[in-house]
């Protein structure tokens, strides 16, 4: 079956030439050389003008790319707070609700991990030495 994803724009446009000049098969279209793949990209062509992508479908993301900037920000500002503390500041601070996982997601694709809060021991017991 023939990917739309693996043909970039420019090679969709340098196909549809080709056919344009009478020549199906350009010698560089690789693998997936067949009269489907220009049929395909000549109907597509005359239906809506353009060799795009067509959208997909697709969950919509429910925070803004400003509100991931601004889960990054706070991570490395903040680099103790857990994935549901962050979720927390970020209800906070712009009314968005979103699950820990999806404040790892935003944090993995910033090259971020999210960092278990710090539960350790303390090291003395408040009481001062006597000296």
């Amino acid at each position: 079956m023939w990917n739309n994803a693996s043909i970039t724009l420019m090679q969709r446009h340098r196909a549809l030439g080709s056919w344009k000049r009478g020549r199906v098969f350009p010698p560089w279209l690789g693998p997936w050389e067949s009269l489907r793949t220009i049929s395909r990209l000549q109907y597509r062509y005359v239906t809506t003008g353009s060799l795009k992508d067509r959208p997909r479908t697709g969950k919509h993301r429910k925070t803004t790319d400003n509100e991931d900037m601004y889960l990054t920000l706070t991570s490395r500002r903040r680099p103790f707070y857990s994935g549901q503390k962050l979720a927390n500041h970020l209800h906070t601070t712009t009314g968005t609700r979103i699950c820990a996982q999806s404040v790892h997601n935003r944090l993995h694709l910033a090259q971020l991990k999210g960092r278990r809060p710090f539960t350790g021991m303390p090291l003395t017991d408040g009481v001062p030495s006597p000296t």
